[in-house]
């Protein structure tokens, strides 16, 4: 059974403090990312390409430090 978000945070095993985004992990626009980003960023330096509607926003932290997942997607409701 998944952890609360919460519970996940406290009972890490890190010295100090972290700050961790803790927020979907895909967009809610209706195209896909790269064609979003291509759009409304065009002079941004591409430094990864992006699947299908993955969000700009790097979870990975918190997935490696907290082993945290995002358990839902708007997609799917």
């Amino acid at each position: 059974m998944q952890q609360t978000d919460a519970r996940l945070v406290i009972e890490a095993e890190y010295v100090g403090h972290e700050a961790f985004w803790i927020v979907a992990n895909d967009t809610t626009a209706g195209v896909e990312t790269e064609s979003d980003t291509a759009e409304f960023y065009p002079e941004a330096e591409r430094r990864t390409d992006f699947d299908e509607y993955e969000s700009l926003i790097d979870i990975s932290k918190a997935r490696v430090v907290l082993g945290w997942e995002p358990q839902r997607t708007w997609r799917t409701l």
